[in-house]
């Protein structure tokens, strides 16, 4: 019966180790950008010791061409880069809009190390908030 109880207390301090350490990293940061952009733009609005599991962004974007593209993308110094957020005519039914919680590629990742966002535009223009 001992032996019985004993298992039971390993499995009951392995499980709270296991909800700790999920609980640990489900830690949410929000970084604020609040720029308007209308051309090509590097960012590095990550910390040193910032590792991505998830990132989403929110803005408004301005496609005036027909040609116009938006992309957003994240990456770390190996040059490994996810898909944040792209957007061009053929894929939107807008030429101006605003988007949410917007994260092509970027929504599972398996602690990633960002080194910058990168924003690529031809033709238009995106707010960030």
């Amino acid at each position: 019966m001992k032996q019985i109880a004993s298992s039971v207390t390993i499995i009951i301090m392995i499980t709270l180790l296991i909800i700790c350490a999920l609980s640990m990293n489900s830690h949410s940061q929000t970084i604020v950008i609040d720029s308007t952009f209308t051309a090509d733009a590097v960012l590095h609005p990550f910390g040193p010791n910032d590792t991505l599991y998830s990132l989403k962004i929110s803005g408004n974007v301005q496609l005036n061409t027909e040609t116009s593209i938006v992309r957003v993308v994240v990456g770390n110094e190996d040059s490994l880069e996810y898909m944040v957020f792209e957007s061009y005519p053929m894929i939107v039914t807008s030429n101006h809009y605003s988007f949410s919680e917007e994260s092509d590629e970027t929504s599972y990742l398996d602690g990633f190390l960002p080194e910058y966002l990168k924003i690529y535009l031809i033709g238009a223009s995106l707010e960030l908030y």
